[in-house]
């Protein structure tokens, strides 16, 4: 799922749900969109737990050996996961003041 999730600039866009959005946009959402936008990063964000599973399964990461072409790509996926997530966190916490 690489290729379906972009970062930028704290900019995240899903291209497997269609979303491109930041923080900003978040607070500007009702709920209905608050909901249906949280309901598919949620999605998105389980996609992604499973390719973490399997890819760890499937590959060794040598914790000798930085430089490893695995690393870098555990290392770029997880810096999406993390933006991912953190637009998660901004939607619960705007669902929580509306």
């Amino acid at each position: 799922m690489l290729k379906n999730m972009m970062v930028k600039n704290g900019l995240l866009k899903s291209i497997e749900s269609g979303i491109n959005m930041n923080t900003t946009d978040i607070a500007r959402m009702d709920k209905p969109t608050l909901q249906k936008t949280y309901a598919k990063l949620t999605v998105d964000r389980m996609h992604e737990d499973k390719w973490f599973s399997d890819f760890l399964n499937e590959n060794e990461l040598d914790h000798n050996n930085p430089e490893d072409p695995n690393w870098a790509i555990y290392k770029q996926r997880l810096s999406e996961y993390r933006v991912l997530n953190s637009m998660i966190k901004s939607i619960e916490f705007q669902m929580g003041k509306q």
